[in-house]
């Protein structure tokens, strides 16, 4: 009987990695969404506060 426990105790133990595994993958592809999203909203900005250095360095005045 022992063995048929032992058996069991593994299966049920094996089974509830599978679970944690299939909860870490979930995890892991919306960490990936939200890394790509922030990544292009930074991108986004970067464009922003280029431009915006672009249009003050045009406006400015030369200097004589």
């Amino acid at each position: 009987m022992s063995a048929i426990g032992d058996i069991l105790s593994g299966l049920r133990q094996v089974m509830l990695m599978e679970d944690r595994l299939d909860m870490l993958v979930r995890d892991v592809e919306a960490l990936t969404a939200a890394h790509a999203e922030t990544r292009e909203r930074v991108i986004r900005l970067e464009v922003i506060i280029d431009e915006a250095r672009r249009s003050r360095d045009a406006r400015r005045l030369p200097e004589s």
